[in-house]
């Protein structure tokens, strides 16, 4: 069963079927391969394994909250810093007897 390590979280996810086979896997798909009575009953197996591993489909579900989580947290930095570009504005140095007054005339 071959296993796959996420590069950030370090997180595991076992595959019940093994995919290491995959070139043994397409010479017999482009030959003239009859699986016998055994090794068909092997692929149906892992074929059933392939259906009810739902691990993956919940680990892509859980990639994807994460990458929504951290799209808004993105967001919400890009907003405050913003925020403090406008503290750093010229206008701001500005002193408010003076805004009064220049305001009075408009």
């Amino acid at each position: 069963m071959a296993a796959y390590t996420c590069s950030t979280c370090k997180k595991s996810v076992k595959l019940r079927v093994d995919l290491g086979s995959t070139a043994e896997l397409h010479q017999n798909l482009r030959s003239g391969y009859g699986p016998s009575l055994v090794s068909t009953e092997e692929v149906r197996d892992m074929i059933n394994y392939a259906d009810r591993d739902r691990r993956l489909s919940a680990e892509v579900i859980r990639l994807r909250a994460q990458i929504i989580y951290i799209e808004v947290q993105q967001k919400l930095l890009k907003e405050h810093k913003i925020k403090l570009h406008s503290l750093l504005s010229p206008f701001r140095r500005i002193p408010n007897e003076t805004l009064s007054r220049i305001f009075e005339y408009v």
